[in-house]
């Protein structure tokens, strides 16, 4: 139990500061360092510029903004094969939103275990 919970933070810390942004009108992709902490590890893609048009008198997001706020941990580009991190990466991710289900799944059996053990201890039998 406790290897699963210190598993399950570690990819939680995991995929809350880093991301696969997938570039811009090319096969490439890049594993970062998120200037901004959020769950979701995928980002980019599309059209260059697809952004602007879409969203107009909007900032640009992050990963698309000129001043790259980002730390580029590995690089790599989809032209001849998949590169296996980013397969790893998104099975990675699966299994930590797997763990977090089991975890909330348990913890509710639990607490509706000790929920009917204390009713069943307050009222004495007739």
């Amino acid at each position: 139990m406790k290897l699963r919970l210190l598993i399950t933070l570690g990819l939680i810390l995991l995929f809350t500061n880093t991301a696969i942004i997938h570039g811009s009108g090319g096969p490439g992709e890049a594993l970062v360092l998120k200037p901004l902490h959020g769950l979701y590890p995928f980002y980019g893609g599309g059209e260059e510029g697809s952004w602007a048009r879409q969203h107009p008198d909007r900032p640009l997001p992050w990963w698309h903004h000129p001043r790259n706020d980002y730390v580029v941990l590995h690089q790599s580009s989809h032209e001849t094969t998949i590169a296996p991190w980013t397969v790893i990466y998104g099975l990675a991710y699966v299994l930590c939103v797997g763990l977090v289900g089991l975890s909330l799944g348990q913890l509710i059996i639990h607490a509706t275990r000790l929920r009917k053990r204390k009713r069943s201890t307050a009222t004495p039998p007739p």
